[in-house]
């Protein structure tokens, strides 16, 4: 038996009409089994999601959302969908369930008679390690993956160590030393001021310093789940990727027939797709 996974941080993608349709697109062109899409839609905008789920639904999926960031110092909030393909939706609905701050989509996979996969999307806190480990806490509460099929997916926020893209990460150190020393310049080439560059800069390079140190992959691997990438490809920045943050972990009940990653499109991030065999 096959199944087919796609994951993708849609950078608030089914708020708007036109990136909506990018990724219905992609549903119907892969035709996964189940789709999970992180930041699906930006708080305030559920609105626009009727049409998306009715398309959707004519596809043959039932789709599944709701908030999970809680509100950062940007007044962000974001939602979490998951599509699943009809027949697989069995007695157990998707729902959300709550890890550290921030909720997760649980749900589960039924082929006909057999045991259930249990499936979950997740996007995993990008401010810093300590709050990733409170998730983790209240993650492998849930699972049991001895002796139940199991998927992660999602966009984890961290990278494996051994695949870190160290010259650039050691980088990110570096500047992020710079900015507490108040020696990262204020103005960019052109000389023009550039307000907050130091708080701003060196949060950003703090936090891809933290995520290098691959602490969060390496405890869900200690687990027993592997990375379905053994490739370990980037899949940010969509531009130009230099880090897998995106993955796609699994008990040891499945073996990976294929793994792809997703051309450029209109998000930060590139989608990712997985064949598995149970």
């Amino acid at each position: 038996m096959v199944i087919k996974i796609y994951s993708q941080n849609s950078l608030d993608g089914f708020s708007e009409a036109g990136t909506s349709e990018e990724y219905i697109g992609l549903m119907r062109q892969m035709k996964p089994d189940a789709a999970v899409f992180t930041e699906a839609y930006k708080a305030g905008t559920e609105t626009a999601l009727s049409k998306p789920v009715e398309q959707l639904e004519s596809l043959g999926y039932d789709a599944f959302y709701g908030p999970y960031d809680e509100q950062d110092d940007r007044n962000d909030r974001h939602g979490i969908l998951i599509a699943i393909r009809k027949p697989l939706v069995g007695d157990k609905k998707p729902r959300l369930t709550r890890i550290g701050k921030r909720n997760i989509i649980e749900s589960w996979l039924q082929f006909k008679k057999n045991q259930p996969i249990h499936l979950l999307g997740m996007h995993l806190n990008d401010r810093s390690e300590s709050k990733r480990q409170a998730e983790l806490d209240d993650l492998f509460q849930l699972i049991d993956i001895a002796n139940i099929p199991t998927i992660l997916t999602g966009d984890m926020n961290s990278v494996h160590r051994a695949d870190a893209k160290g010259k650039l990460f050691r980088k990110a150190r570096l500047i992020h030393t710079l900015v507490v020393l108040k020696l990262w310049p204020k103005t960019d080439p052109t000389g023009k001021p550039m307000p907050n560059n130091l708080g701003r800069q060196g949060s950003v390079f703090y936090r891809l310093h933290e995520m290098a140190s691959g602490k969060t992959i390496r405890r869900l691997e200690s687990t027993g789940l592997k990375d379905a990438d053994g490739q370990h490809q980037p899949t940010f920045s969509a531009a130009n990727p230099f880090a897998q943050l995106d993955h796609t972990l699994i008990s040891e009940h499945f073996t990976v027939r294929s793994f792809e990653v997703l051309p450029k499109g209109s998000s930060d991030h590139r989608g990712i797709v997985v064949e598995l065999e149970i």
